[in-house]
């Protein structure tokens, strides 16, 4: 095996390995923040690049910090979490629902032989 100690960039661009002193410098130069703030990022939303460069959302925080579970809904328009106290969040999801309503529509109409739908949009 070779020991890449002379390589510039991190050996995976998906995970933050804090315990590699050259990982960890090149993530902090990277995404700007001290060594000891990216230390911190990490330990509060994970090791995942993808997760350190986006600040979570409220749906998100929910999750992690009160042990909410996502619940499956027929509705493709909304998405609801259900937490351990009893609470019950929801959120609509209007874009990608939107794009599957009318995914599904098409799907349907094709199936039938009807062609394109006749319902207004």
């Amino acid at each position: 095996m070779i020991d890449a100690l002379n390589a510039i960039g991190p050996v995976n661009l998906e995970l933050i390995h804090l315990d590699e002193p050259r990982e960890r410098a090149y993530w902090a130069h990277a995404l700007s923040p001290s060594e000891y703030e990216l230390t911190q990022i990490v330990n509060r939303v994970g090791p995942r690049a993808i997760d350190v460069r986006r600040p979570p959302d409220e749906w998100t925080v929910f999750q992690r910090a009160y042990g909410c579970e996502a619940v499956a809904n027929s509705d493709p328009t909304i998405e609801q979490l259900r937490c351990p106290d009893g609470r019950s969040i929801v959120r609509a999801k209007l874009a990608e629902a939107a794009d599957k309503t009318a995914a599904r529509r098409a799907q349907a109409d094709l199936a039938n032989n009807h062609g394109p739908s006749a319902r207004p949009r």
